[in-house]
């Protein structure tokens, strides 16, 4: 009898997070802040993660990471998601305002 091999279409995963400094006004400290947040999350994941700004003005109350992840099927991305989103919410020092995420799917 030979194994049958289950074949898997890759999920890219990319998404965007929106954190809320509430009152904040240092956008040096926002920045260190993301920065060691961004530190911990590619020491605990296999995820690409990196803080961007919106709009053409800097906020120092608001900070956005952009990220990316790969899996071998839609439910190991969502799995994946899941546990990364719980880990910013528990790490990041601002609350998540909102989170949007889009997955690709290759055969």
């Amino acid at each position: 009898m030979r194994n049958k091999q289950i074949l898997h279409n890759p999920v890219v995963l990319a998404g965007k997070i929106v954190l809320e400094f509430f009152n904040n006004d240092d956008s040096n400290w926002k920045a260190r802040t993301l920065q060691a947040l961004l530190k911990s999350i590619r020491k605990e994941f296999n995820i690409s993660c990196m803080s961007i700004e919106e709009g053409y003005l800097e906020n120092p109350e608001r900070g956005v990471l952009i990220y990316s992840l790969v899996a071998r099927t839609k439910d190991e991305a969502g799995e994946a998601d899941e546990k990364f989103l719980a880990f910013v919410d528990k790490n990041a020092l601002g609350r998540i305002l909102s989170n949007e995420s889009e997955y690709n799917e290759y055969s």
